[in-house]
């Protein structure tokens, strides 16, 4: 089987991780970085260039992730299967462009419950597929350094801003604030997670982001705010911790800090329940759709 991968294969760039897992399962994945070739032939001259590539090739189906910038009329005039993965959430990348591409394609994957129920209003072959973690990066790491009690690995962007500004009382009493940061990818990121005794999530609307299960798979305990669909691939107090407002979190923050015995159960829970969901998963779940009418 042959697939060409349009998406985008710089270094940080999940779609390698997920060519990977494809390549794993025998799949022959050319990968087609579509902002490289827009850089170099302009948006006009890239859709014609992937156009044709499609048409000669002999792929037996197309994926493109997200595709911002594409023409629906490549999708629409592709001679093979083609699939549609959107990983975001209720974004600004879910616009009209982005709907045209929905109608015409022949699949739609979705990462987020609501994305994946909206994609349904115009494309009845709409699935949600969890996009999942990286099992060669996102893995726990031992450390001999002290962890931090709190931590949140993301941007601070301004929704966000809030709650990094809070404060809370471990059992020491004194005032602590959340550690963030901002540049952690790959490997790093799961050093970073090894280093914090809980690791913050916060969500999007209509869904979160690969964070939750990379968090769990490197052996993290995590609090996160609630998302939609969240109880379909985990149980909430189980395999991970929930706060609803900043004052809510603090309060959480101090009393998880002060029960490691809780946290250390919810953390292993966790861990464990992540395992179904590596991106060798997604791959499967991909190949299905592209070999089931």
């Amino acid at each position: 089987m042959k697939c060409l991968f349009v998406g985008v294969f710089s270094e940080g760039s999940t779609n390698n991780s997920q060519a990977a897992c494809l390549q794993k399962h025998g799949v022959d994945t050319v990968m087609y970085d579509y902002r490289e070739k827009r850089d170099l032939l302009g948006i006009d001259g890239r859709d014609a260039h992937l156009s044709d590539m499609i048409r000669e090739k002999g792929f037996d189906f197309v994926l493109i992730a997200k595709g911002r910038g594409i023409s629906a009329d490549v999708i629409k005039k592709s001679p093979c299967r083609t699939i549609l993965w959107y990983p975001d959430t209720m974004n600004s990348n879910w616009n009209d462009e982005l709907i045209k591409k929905i109608k015409v394609a022949d699949v739609v994957a979705c990462a987020w419950t609501t994305p994946a129920e909206k994609a349904k209003l115009f494309n009845k072959n709409s699935h949600r597929i969890c996009e999942g973690f990286d099992p060669e990066i996102d893995k726990p790491i031992k450390s001999w350094e002290e962890p931090d009690w709190a931590t949140f690995i993301g941007q601070n962007d301004g929704t966000r801003q809030p709650y990094m500004r809070a404060q809370f009382h471990p059992t020491n009493h004194r005032r602590s604030r959340i550690k963030h940061i901002n540049n952690a990818y790959g490997i790093e990121h799961s050093k970073a997670v090894g280093l914090s005794l809980i690791n913050l999530n916060f969500t999007r609307q209509g869904g979160s982001s690969d964070r939750v299960y990379k968090v769990l798979a490197a052996g993290g305990f995590l609090l996160t705010q609630p998302w939609p669909g969240m109880e379909q691939d985990f149980e909430p107090h189980k395999d991970f911790a929930l706060f609803d407002g900043v004052e809510d979190m603090a309060k959480k923050i101090e009393y998880y800090l002060e029960n490691p015995v809780f946290r250390e159960v919810i953390q292993k829970n966790g861990t464990i329940t992540v395992q179904k969901f590596s991106r060798m998963k997604w791959a499967e779940r991909i190949i299905d759709l592209a070999t089931t009418d």
